[in-house]
C-alpha cells in the first residue's frame, strides 16, 4: 500500500494471465524434445514381475500413459471435439496424480495390486445376480488371489504428493482443474446438465463449452511437464526443463470457473455497465494504495471499502445480468463481505504498525540530537 503507480502491478499480472490463456503458445520443437526427454525415462522394459515391480517402474508406466494422453488431447482439440479434449486432460492429470503417488509411497504397488483384484472380481459379479456362479466360488477367488482395496482417491494423492513435494502445487493443480473439470465434463449432475439450457432457458442439444480448448491441451503439456520432472528428479536425473515445460504450459491455462466467469461477462445483456464496474475496481485500488485509507479514521475508512464493495457487486450483477436475491448470489455476497473484512484488517494493520514506529523515532531523534 505504499504509493500507487498508474500501471497497477496486480492489473500488469492480470493483463499477461489473460493474454497468455488467449494467444497461442507455439512450442513445437520444444515439446518434441521434452517428450523425447521424457520418454527416454522410461526404462523398465521388459516389464518386471509382480513381486519384482516397484513404485518407480509404475510412476514410469505412467508417464508413458501421460504421454499418450497429451497426443490424444490435441487430437480432441484439433478435431473440435470439446468434451474428449478435456476429458483426456483429466485423465491426463489423473494419471500424473497416480504416478507421483506411486513414487512418493512405499505402499503404492501393493494398492495397485489390490485395486486391481478389487476390479477383476467386482468385473465378474454380475454373474452372481444371472445365477451363472455360486458366491462361494467368488468367495475361494477372492481368498486366493488375497486382499481387495480400492486405490486413494484423486485428491489424497494430490495431497499426499504436495506433501513431498513443498512447492510443487499439485494439489493446487487438482483443485483449480481436476475438480471443476469432473463436475462439468465427466459427472451427471446439475452442473451437467444445465450446459444444455442456454441463458434465455431455451435447450440446445450442443451443450455449452465452459472451458477452452488451448487450456485443456496445456493442462495435458503440463501434467507431462510434472511427471516428468519427478521421474528425473527420483532416477538422479536433470529435471529443469521438464519442470520449466510444465510451468509455462499451466501458466497459460484458464480454470473452467475463470471461463464461465468471462463468458458470462461476454454475452453480457448490459455490457455498458463494464466501464463503470473497472472504474469503481480502480477507485478502490487508488483509495487502498494512496495512503488515504491508512489515514483516514477506521469508521471512515470502513464505510467507505464496504460501500466500494457494494457498489462493485451490484455492477457485477448488472454486467452478467444476475439476480443478487437468489442463493448463489448470496454465497457470493458473503464472500465479498470476507474480502471487505480481510482488507480493513490488512489496513488497519498497517495503520497500526506506522503508529508503534512513530515514538521510535522520536525517541531515535532525540537520542542523536
Amino acid at each position: 500500500m505504499s504509493g500507487y503507480s498508474f500501471v497497477d502491478p496486480y492489473l500488469k499480472a492480470l493483463a499477461k494471465a489473460v493474454l497468455g490463456g488467449m494467444l497461442p503458445y507455439p512450442d513445437f520443437r520444444r515439446r518434441r524434445r521434452v517428450r523425447r526427454a521424457a520418454r527416454e525415462l522410461v526404462v523398465c522394459e521388459p516389464w518386471p514381475s509382480d513381486a519384482q515391480t516397484t513404485g518407480p517402474n509404475a510412476a514410469q508406466l505412467a508417464l508413458l500413459r501421460v504421454l499418450y494422453l497429451q497426443k490424444q488431447t490435441r487430437r480432441a482439440a484439433r478435431t473440435r471435439m470439446p468434451d474428449a479434449a478435456v476429458q483426456m486432460a483429466r485423465s491426463s492429470l489423473e494419471a500424473c496424480l497416480l504416478g507421483l503417488y506411486c513414487l512418493h509411497t512405499d505402499e503404492a504397488v501393493t494398492r495397485l495390486r489390490e485395486a486391481s483384484i478389487k476390479a477383476a472380481i467386482d468385473a465378474v459379479s454380475y454373474l452372481l445376480d444371472l445365477g451363472l456362479l455360486p458366491k462361494e466360488v467368488l468367495d475361494e477367488a477372492v481368498a486366493v488371489l488375497g486382499k481387495t482395496r480400492q486405490l486413494p482417491t484423486p485428491k489424497n494423492m494430490a495431497e499426499l504428493a504436495d506433501g513431498k513435494m513443498p512447492g510443487s502445487g499439485v494439489i493446487s493443480l487438482y483443485k483449480r482443474f481436476y475438480q471443476p473439470t469432473s463436475t462439468f465434463f465427466v459427472h451427471a449432475n446439475a452442473s451437467s446438465l444445465l450446459r444444455h439450457v442456454k441463458a434465455d432457458s431455451t435447450l440446445t442439444d450442443k451443450p455449452a463449452f465452459p472451458w477452452t480448448y488451448r487450456s485443456a491441451v496445456r493442462v495435458a503439456d503440463s501434467a507431462v511437464g510434472v511427471l516428468a520432472a519427478a521421474v528425473a528428479e527420483h532416477a538422479g536425473k536433470p529435471s529443469g526443463e521438464f519442470t520449466a515445460y510444465g510451468d509455462a504450459h499451466i501458466a497459460r491455462a484458464f480454470t473452467p470457473v475463470a471461463v464461465m466467469f468471462g463468458k458470462g461477462m461476454r454475452h453480457s445483456k448490459k455490457p455498458s455497465r463494464l466501464l463503470p464496474f473497472v472504474r469503481e475496481v480502480w477507485a478502490l485500488r487508488r483509495y487502498t494504495h494512496s495512503g488515504q485509507a491508512v489515514a483516514d479514521r477506521p469508521q471512515v475508512r470502513e464505510q467507505r471499502v464496504r460501500a466500494s464493495y457494494g457498489k462493485i457487486s451490484q455492477l457485477l450483477a448488472e454486467v452478467i445480468d444476475a439476480d443478487l436475491d437468489s442463493p448463489e448470489a448470496r454465497v457470493f455476497l458473503r464472500m465479498t463481505d470476507y474480502f471487505a473484512s480481510r482488507l480493513l484488517n490488512d489496513i488497519a494493520a498497517e495503520a497500526q504498525s506506522l503508529v508503534e514506529q512513530e515514538p521510535a523515532s522520536e525517541s531515535g531523534h532525540t537520542d542523536t540530537a
